[in-house]
């Protein structure tokens, strides 16, 4: 078999259908049997001491309700027929898992053979299905053996052979053998073969996987609380955290710091090269209540952090952050002084692309009592703070050309209509290429920027603008806005 087949990731697109346990489908469809039963000995009894014209409607209604019955059993053998066409067609490891739970093999054999084929010829496609799946372990046995086998088997190599240079695509490459090879045991189960090639898949994915994890924890601490957000009553460094500022209760005056402890870093979280938007979403009491953003660059991304500080409603003395705080204050403060569930949600994109992944979520409670004047002083220090201390980040490459034609496009585009820009500095150190994803072909070049502006207030601030130009082959097309970033409140000395 060809190395290139295992390489290709299979994407199946599929139309939802409800899927439940067979062992519950199974009593389901019993339970309905057993009352379709009952009510027509009830009809019986109840036809005999009636008339006959009464007779005849029991026995309608008796015959409707077994229609009924049939059809959850037709709709139950259509859906593990759906699963055998999943298993026959793909040896995808993800969906190959998902199927042979759901079809739970064993079990659907005994029910089918059990219960049987009672229907008329009308029902010729049906009963092809129901056949199908009576004989999937025939063809499955073949499919085994020319495709399944050696694709575990790829799958170990790989794993095997980057387990020293890569240790994250080791995992993802013994995952995927440990996927496949559990989807064999849960259809031949008695295989003790199949059983053995499992325990020894299972046990390279718990080595490379320990490997692996123990690299991006910081501590004992981020082992023990890897995909969670803890909250601090303090400033807390990362390796240095202590047992006793850790909360998940805190009342109004108290500072509240975040620090989510990733599983892995964060550039292999998103598969980036590039700069990364993080949107940082709170809901108080499951309602949305506001979002922000802040910006990880491709040199902090290039880092391998494992863990995102979050500033909720810190010291407004030494705060580093100061959009997300100033929000979350004015928020509580708008709301019932009581106590309130406050749940973080991060997620991350990409400069460039369009797909918002979710990384963590964690949450605490807050008791508000007496504190709608404390929230607001807060919050307004946060802005006074910004303010003073934010300042613009210097720029890694200057071109006069290429600052003009920026500054250009976002005149065009409006952005002086209520504010002049001051400056621009840009901070990428070299262009960054998109490429086309199978052809490997330029397709566009861009720069990060921050773009300083002079509001008509009298405030200035600034914002995060990638720009780009597009190539056709030979030469690079005008500057456009690629995308915008969150903006930060800054001193006027730049003008």
């Amino acid at each position: 078999m060809k190395r290139k087949t295992w390489r290709a990731v299979v994407f199946i697109f599929i139309m939802w259908i409800p899927v439940f346990s067979t062992a519950q489908n199974i009593k389901q469809l019993k339970t309905k049997t057993k009352k379709t039963i009952k009510e027509n000995v009830n009809n019986s009894k109840l036809g005999k001491q009636g008339s006959k014209g009464h007779e005849e409607d029991q026995t309608k209604t008796a015959n409707e309700q077994q229609v009924l019955v049939d059809q959850d059993y037709l709709d139950f053998i259509k859906t593990k027929y759906f699963c055998i066409n999943i298993l026959e067609g793909t040896v995808e490891s993800s969906s190959h898992l998902k199927a042979a739970n759901e079809l739970d093999y064993q079990n659907t054999i005994k029910f089918l053979n059990d219960k049987g084929w009672n229907f008329d010829q009308s029902y010729n496609s049906e009963k092809n299905r129901y056949n199908r799946i009576l004989s999937f372990h025939e063809r499955y046995s073949k499919k085994l053996e020319s495709d399944i086998k050696p694709g575990i088997e790829w799958f170990v190599k790989k794993a095997k052979e980057l387990r020293a240079e890569n240790k994250l695509q080791a995992f993802e490459y013994a995952d995927a053998a440990k996927q496949l090879s559990q989807s064999t045991t849960l259809i031949f189960p008695e295989d003790e073969t199949l059983q053995s090639i499992y325990l020894e898949v299972k046990a390279l994915y718990n080595e490379i996987g320990e490997e692996y994890f123990a690299k991006a924890f910081t501590s004992d601490f981020h082992k023990k609380n890897a995909g969670k957000i803890v909250f601090f009553n303090k400033e807390t460094n990362v390796g240095e955290e202590e047992l006793s500022s850790v909360k998940d209760q805190f009342k109004v005056g108290e500072e509240i710091y975040a620090i989510a402890y990733l599983k892995q870093s964060l550039k292999n979280i998103m598969g980036a090269s590039n700069t990364v938007n993080l949107n940082i979403e709170v809901f108080i009491d499951e309602s949305n209540a506001l979002a922000y953003q802040t910006v990880v660059s491709k040199r902090e991304l290039n880092e391998e952090k494992s863990y995102i500080i979050l500033e909720i409603l810190p010291n407004p003395n030494h705060n580093k952050q100061y959009d997300g705080p100033q929000k979350i204050a004015k928020a509580l403060s708008d709301i019932s002084p009581s106590t309130h569930n406050v749940k973080i949600r991060v997620s991350g994109m990409e400069s460039g692309t369009n797909w918002n992944k979710r990384i963590i979520e964690g949450g605490f409670e807050i008791d508000l009592a007496d504190g709608e004047g404390i929230l607001l002083n807060l919050a307004q220090k946060y802005i006074v703070e910004e303010t003073h201390s934010s300042e613009l980040p210097e720029a890694n490459m200057r071109n006069k050309v290429i600052e003009d034609s920026m500054e250009k496009v976002l005149q065009n585009a409006g952005w002086e209509s209520n504010k002049k820009i001051i400056k621009i500095n840009i901070r990428s150190s070299e262009w960054y290429h998109y490429r086309h994803e199978i052809t490997g072909e330029i397709l566009s070049r861009a720069l990060n920027t921050v773009v300083a502006f002079k509001l008509n207030n009298g405030d200035c601030k600034f914002w995060y603008i990638t720009f780009e130009q597009s190539y056709n082959g030979s030469v690079y097309g005008e500057t456009t806005v690629r995308s915008v970033g969150n903006s930060k409140k800054i001193s006027c000395d730049y003008q």
